[in-house]
């Protein structure tokens, strides 16, 4: 059967092109050839397999209508079987629900059956499946969509592998014992299988084959009535369209069963009357299977079933998203065996840099294209030649597909980098140039391996013609970029390399010695070409007219032996090579994709046929044959340009009077059509040759005695923890981490909050864990003599950023499992916060006399005996030093009931910090990080909405000069409130109410009274005037707890540079983010000593844009805090400073900072020329040293 392929013409109708070369037009609009077969029939998706489709359809269908032939009438359900009958004998199998039809030879490896699916219009099943085949021991089926699969406008087709045949199952018996498919059961045969097939799905045009199969004796009911007309005859011919066929290719497997095409046929045209798919409600779709080999699949690889490994007995590289380029370079540095042993043989980085996955960045460099962050340092260089020597290894020994994601990491590459596309010869210098400078300072004195591979020495000559004078320069190289452009071969490139330029009339020679300018030769000669001569084809160029840049596809041809002895100065004959590699790309300038051809085991003789190439893509290794590596990469060549062929206007074919043979006119009668075919042009790239006498040296393999066996080792141990953590990755669902704390940890914590829980050790236990065995694993670990006497609270994160104990772990009862819901507030990647309450005897009696008059006590277990009342919550006790240096303590945490007020506390803490009872003493509660409230003594702890537990209450001792000011205060507050009160209490006829604290006056009044104490103990406790090193702020003292939080929330290092040297490294200062300008000025000049007046400085903070001080200073009257002042100005607008940019410059001046808020600053400079306009160059020149120093450089040159 003659196959016919489609392709698009210029003006968007398909084109059938026959094997005589004829061209029919068909309108791809009712035909839809260009369809992609749809990956699978069913919602499961069949993985990354694409398949490769071929459309086609019978010539025999397309066939030239005699003019004179009578439309056939519609089938009988007898003449519709008959229709079955494959041409060329076979048997036929009918089924009256859709049947089904076997045919073929049982030699052939192609067999095929149709299915016929009778009232076709009126089927309302969504999904049709006739009945199993065997073929090659395999089940086939056809599945069908007569709606579409989830299309409304096609028909989807489907073939369906249903395995191997079980040798269990019930066979219905056959027609014909000889026949190559049998009916068989649909019995799935267990395990996995997979099988390789070639197909072709059709939907059979039965008016067509009704009337092929026509004989001269047919009855006239079969053939049309001898009254019909011949033109009527014709049109119906036309309107009938051909079978309609499409294949494809694809390896069928228990993951993969079906594959088959989405949009097959266009419903509007297998439903029209004219069109003959549709006779008497019947319709026969037809597949033919050819079983291949896996190896003749064009994509067998694709199908995620091909083992490279055991195929070819190499295995790929992984593909981040575009690094195909890199892939198929580091295959072909690898496939040379001596630079391969080379990489192995170089030192290895320490343990701590060898693992970047776990010490995160490692201080990587970042950059946008190739080559930044490669050697920025010593620990990134050495940590990309340990990733080199791991990609060869495993190479080597892995099983599988090798990733790359540790060398593109020590590139400095990030995810963006991997997908995007840099140039192949680009990463080639710079990965050489890398290692070789790592080999010189391993051994100095000795030539490296990189030079001794890729080294070769080129002399760039000027010869004059006429005078003897010749001038030259030797120069290394370690790959040639060859012209492709105007050349046709290797050798044209080479001597366009080396071909001698005139220098004459304008461009003439100035010579040494000779005053007159000289007729040259210039040119280039070869003196060494390296062992390994890496060739890069110059397919990429600038196209100056059009101003971009282009692909250059002409056709280039290079050869598997170059012998370039012709080039090479003083050459002895031996620079011969054969060719090793090609490196392919394939696409255009804007997008492509690069593989790599290679013959490993190349022998000296380029022309051994058992020299097989391998083609490297990526993660798929497979074998082909020298034309495909070599001729197929040539390039495009040149198409001949010929005149369209043009049609009348009229129908599809033309209506010419002198068109005949129904419009088809004969192949040789017109020229073929010139087309312009988009298509993805593939090319050579780079090539890699290999001189032919060291070819054995060369391309040694490295065996296992040329890895070092610390190497080894090393990348044992990190496939071992690679391991490790892909396994914890997988049961990452089945654990949770954990962060344990006791009161210890916080005792030696001496900040805001509980404490910093990030330094804390991050423990990995089971989700099913059971509250006891926790427990006891916390009590083996600290000593603890008693596991009954621990309390589990689950800390949570509350909304100001706090994270405090709220509820017992697992209710507190210890055979409850650990809760494996993440309630704590926290982001679901923080690991869960414990607290490990340690109880005391003493409360653990109490708790029992309490419980015992409520239920017996054999009726309740230790762990009930824990548990909190109703009305307990927990409360933490700190005490706060303000001298000598600030510092908070935490000192207690133990339950405490809500309804108490805060004065029963005060016992508490004058018992746990051993004061006495004559102490005066302030209470707080450390609300948030920045928030800290007085808390009045009168008030329970509901009162203060401490009803959820891990509150912090923190106190502190009384100064006693701040208590006798404190009291002053108090007395006039109280007089004032209480002639306030009397007054009020005559208007309303009722008496003062009195406090609890013996005053009148309403007490409760807590923010009046806290603002008070803060301002009284500024005014008794002024700023020191000089720095006093090692306490915050200088030595400003914070005589409340209140001013301690603040200072550790607010606190901020700023680096204070001198104006008169803005580029020179200052000092830090400690400040607060919530000073003032005028704050800013005291603490500055403090930290400048000698009793600087801060009303004498100014401020200029950082511009980005000048990456300097700003060039105004800040204005006396700002209103703005430090923090708003830090973020620095651009011309987009303010942008935040980061980190170490934290930078103020100050200016000492003459004057009062306030009087430059309304008045012009005005610099004079005196000048002793007196101004006069011819000296002023002379003064900027004696003004300015470097002009100073030029000048006498100048003088004594001359």
């Amino acid at each position: 059967m003659d196959r016919n392929k489609a392709a698009m013409n210029d003006d968007g109708r398909a084109e059938v092109i026959r094997s005589d070369n004829a061209i029919i037009e068909l309108d791809t609009m009712e035909l839809e050839w260009d369809q992609a077969p749809d990956r699978s029939a069913h919602t499961r998706m069949a993985g990354d397999d694409p398949a490769i489709a071929d459309i086609s359809v019978d010539t025999d269908d397309l066939a030239t209508t005699d003019p004179m032939a009578a439309h056939p009438k519609p089938l009988t359900e007898q003449q519709a079987a008959l229709a079955n009958t494959e041409r060329g004998g076979g048997v036929t199998a009918v089924d009256s629900t859709g049947g089904v039809e076997v045919s073929g030879p049982q030699e052939n490896p192609t067999a095929s059956f149709d299915f016929v699916v009778p009232n076709f219009l009126d089927v309302e099943e969504k999904r049709m499946l006739c009945d199993w085949y065997e073929h090659g021991g395999f089940r086939w089926r056809i599945l069908l969509f007569p709606k579409g699969n989830n299309t409304l406008t096609f028909i989807s087709v489907y073939l369906e592998c249903g395995g191997p045949v079980s040798t269990s199952a019930q066979a219905v018996p056959d027609v014909r014992a000889d026949a190559p498919l049998s009916f068989v059961s649909s019995d799935r045969s267990p395990g996995p299988w997979s099988r390789a097939a070639r197909f072709k799905l059709m939907f059979v045009n039965l008016a067509d084959e009704a009337a092929l199969s026509q004989t001269p004796n047919a009855d006239e009911e079969m053939v049309g009535t001898a009254s019909s007309s011949a033109h009527e005859q014709r049109d119906m011919a036309r309107s009938r369209r051909p079978t309609i066929s499409q294949e494809a290719q694809y390896r069928f497997s228990h993951k993969g069963s079906d594959w088959g095409f989405l949009e097959f046929a266009d419903r509007n045209v297998v439903e029209d009357p004219a069109s003959g798919f549709i006779v008497n409600g019947y319709a026969k779709l037809r597949v033919e299977v050819t079983l291949i080999d896996e190896s003749a699949l064009e994509n067998s690889f694709s199908s995620g079933h091909w083992d490279s490994r055991k195929e070819t007995g190499f295995v790929g590289l992984k593909n981040q998203g575009a690094t195909c380029y890199m892939n198929s370079l580091l295959q072909t540095l690898y496939s040379v065996g001596a630079f391969r042993k080379s990489v192995y043989s170089m030192p290895l980085p320490e343990s701590s840099g060898a693992n970047g996955a776990l010490n995160g960045d490692g201080g990587r460099a970042r950059g946008g294209n190739v080559g930044v962050g490669v050697g920025g340092g010593s620990s990134a260089s050495e940590e990309m030649s340990y990733a080199l020597q791991k990609v060869f290894y495993e190479l080597q020994y892995s099983p599988s597909v090798v990733k790359t994601k540790k060398l593109t990491e020590s590139f400095g590459w990030d995810t963006s980098d991997a997908f995007t596309q840099h140039d192949v010869q680009e990463l080639n210098r710079i990965l050489c140039d890398h290692l070789e400078e790592k080999m010189k300072k391993q051994n100095p004195n000795e030539r490296n391996t990189i030079s001794q591979l890729f080294e070769g020495k080129l002399l760039n000559y000027i010869e004059c013609v006429h005078v003897p004078y010749k001038s030259t320069r030797e120069e290394s190289f370690y790959d040639l970029s060859l012209n492709v452009k105007g050349c046709r071969n290797i050798s044209e490139s080479f001597e366009k390399y080396t071909e001698v330029e005139m220098m004459e009339d304008d461009n003439k020679y100035r010579a040494d010695g000779y005053e007159e300018l000289q007729e040259a030769r210039k040119g280039v000669k070869f003196l060494k070409v390296p062992p390994v001569l890496q060739l890069h084809l110059k397919r990429f160029e600038y196209d100056f007219m059009r101003d971009v840049m282009v692909k250059i596809n002409d056709r280039f041809e290079f050869q598997p032996e170059i012998d370039l002895s012709q080039f090479v100065e003083n050459s002895d004959g031996s620079d011969v090579y054969v060719l090793h590699s090609v490196l392919v790309h394939i696409g255009d300038v804007h997008a492509g994709h690069y593989y790599v051809y290679i013959r490993p085991d190349l022998s000296a003789d380029s022309r051994d046929s058992q020299a097989q190439w391998y083609k490297f893509d990526d993660e798929v290794v497979s074998k082909v044959k020298e034309e495909e590596a070599i001729e197929d990469n040539f390039g495009s060549g040149f198409e001949r340009k010929t005149p369209p062929r043009t049609l009348h206007d009229g129908d599809e074919y033309g209506s010419s009077p002198n068109i005949q043979n129904g419009g088809q006119t004969p192949p040789s009668a017109y020229q073929p059509r010139s087309r312009v075919q988009a298509r993805r042009l593939s090319n050579a790239y780079m090539l890699q040759y290999i001189r032919r006498d060291k070819v054995a040296e060369l391309l040694s393999d490295a065996s296992e005695n040329d890895v070092p066996k610390e190497l080894s080792a090393r990348i044992r141990q990190d496939h071992d923890d690679e391991e490790r953590r892909k396994k914890e990755r997988a049961e990452q669902h089945l654990y949770i981490h954990v962060c344990i704390a006791e009161i210890e940890d916080m005792r030696n914590y001496h900040g805001p909050d509980l404490l910093d829980w990030d330094q804390l050790e991050k423990h990995r236990l089971k989700r099913t864990l059971l509250l006891g065995d926790l427990k006891r694993m916390i009590s083996t670990s600290r000593r603890w003599r008693d596991t009954q006497q621990l309390r589990v609270w689950r800390c949570r994160r509350r909304e100001n950023g706090t994270i405090r104990p709220d509820t017992l772990l697992a209710g507190g009862l210890d055979d409850a499992p650990i809760s494996d819901t993440r309630l704590d507030g926290s982001r679901i990647q923080d690991p869960m916060k414990l607290f490990v309450e340690l109880v005391q005897d003493q409360e653990i009696r109490q708790r029992v006399k309490e419980l015992q008059k409520l239920r017996p006590m054999d009726e309740l277990s230790r762990s009930q005996i824990l548990l909190p009342s109703d009305s307990q919550i927990l409360v933490f006790v700190k005490q706060y030093h303000p001298v000598p240096i600030p510092r908070v303590d935490m000192l207690w945490c133990g339950l405490f009931d809500r309804s108490s007020r805060v004065e029963d506390l005060v016992p508490l803490v004058r018992k746990i910090s051993m004061l006495g009872d004559d102490e005066e003493l302030l209470l707080f509660e450390e609300i948030g990080l920045d928030s800290v409230s007085k808390l009045p003594l009168e008030h329970t702890l509901f009162d203060l909405r401490m009803v959820h537990g891990g509150h912090i209450v923190v106190f502190q001792r009384v100064d006693a000069r701040l208590q006798e000011a404190h009291a002053l205060q108090v007395k006039k507050r109280a007089l004032n409130s209480l002639e306030t009160s009397a007054g009020a209490a005559e208007t309303q006829g009722r008496a003062p109410r009195p406090t609890a604290r013996g005053g009148f006056g309403m007490d409760a009044d807590v923010g009046e009274d806290e603002a008070m104490l803060l301002s009284l103990s500024e005014e008794l406790y002024p700023a020191p005037q000089t720095e006093q090193k090692g306490l915050p702020l200088g030595g400003q003292p914070l005589p409340l707890a209140p001013h301690y939080f603040h200072y550790l929330f607010n606190r901020i290092i700023v680096e204070v540079r001198d104006c008169n040297a803005p580029d020179e490294f200052g000092f830090p200062v400690e400040f607060l983010k919530s000073y003032t300008y005028a704050d800013m000025r005291r603490r500055v000049a403090r930290a400048l000593g000698g009793n600087k007046d801060p009303d004498f400085l100014r401020l200029y903070p950082l511009d980005l844009m000048l990456d300097g001080p700003r060039l105004e200073p800040l204005r006396y009257s700002t209103r703005d805090t430090l923090d708003a002042i830090l973020i620095g100005t651009s011309y987009s607008g303010p942008t935040y400073v980061p980190a170490e940019r934290k930078v103020l410059w100050y200016e000492t001046t003459e004057y009062h900072v306030s009087e430059f808020e309304d008045h012009e600053e005005v610099r004079v400079t005196w000048r002793p020329d007196g101004g006069a306009s011819g000296k002023r160059d002379q003064y900027q020149m004696s003004q300015d040293p470097d002009t100073e120093t030029m000048q006498e450089d100048d003088e004594h040159q001359a």
